[in-house]
């Protein structure tokens, strides 16, 4: 986050904190929110000696589990009773439509659980998963994405290809998208049955799915991009 956006969220609902020895001190929530090789020397600069009130910490760390982080703490700082939770955002949280996963130990508080819930809900759906899980589906929520945004480039081209307007296409195929995703979460019916509710016997949109199963569409999804 730059400063820019810190001022702002200042003046809104946010206190600035400038000095980390007053992370500790100040903050009821700490995000740990640095690329992971620097985990180490953000912890070093952080001082629990002026009447730490922090008791949960949200790591959004790739790879870096609950155990390690709470050990670094607990020996950088001799900092104990806390909790560690874990998050994994997607980019369209920044439109209120993300994906958050999060994880958690057994013996994490419940309120705390449900402050990063409610925390992250406001910027689309949360899902709690095992700590083991995390990994892997992160993977899908935080490179699909780009996945569809390929698929949504690829059917506007096909537009344009037909003489429709590059904005037009753009903003049609994206609703389509949108709509296709929300029939899928409620209707709760398979994707292959919403598939074949679209496809007429003999018609253009089955022929449609054959020459996108010949190109290998759906290997090149399951096989090499997950």
């Amino acid at each position: 986050m730059n400063l820019y956006n810190l001022q702002i969220l200042s003046v809104r609902v946010l206190s600035i904190i400038y000095f980390t020895d007053d992370v500790l001190s100040e903050c009821d929530v700490v995000f740990l929110a640095m690329k992971p090789q620097y985990l180490d020397e953000a912890v070093s600069s952080l001082n629990s000696g002026k009447n730490p009130k922090t008791k949960l910490f949200i790591s959004i760390l790739v790879g870096v589990t609950i155990s390690a982080i709470t050990k670094k703490l607990t020996t950088a700082l001799n900092f104990v009773g806390f909790d560690v939770i874990r998050i994994m955002p997607n980019t369209p949280i920044s439109v209120g439509a993300g994906c958050t996963m999060l994880c958690h130990d057994e013996d994490a508080l419940s309120t705390h659980v449900e402050i990063v819930k409610c925390l992250m809900s406001a910027g689309g759906a949360c899902e709690v998963v095992s700590e083991s899980m995390l990994n892997p589906i992160s993977a899908i929520c935080g490179a699909g994405p780009a996945y569809i945004y390929v698929m949504v480039e690829a059917l506007s081209d096909g537009a344009v290809k037909m003489g429709v307007p590059r904005d037009l296409a753009t903003r049609v195929v994206a609703q389509t998208m949108l709509g296709a995703s929300q029939m899928v979460i409620k209707t709760g019916k398979h994707p292959g049955q919403l598939k074949d509710e679209v496809c007429s016997p003999g018609g253009s949109t089955i022929a449609g799915i054959h020459a996108m199963e010949q190109s290998g569409v759906r290997y090149g999804i399951v096989g090499k991009a997950c």
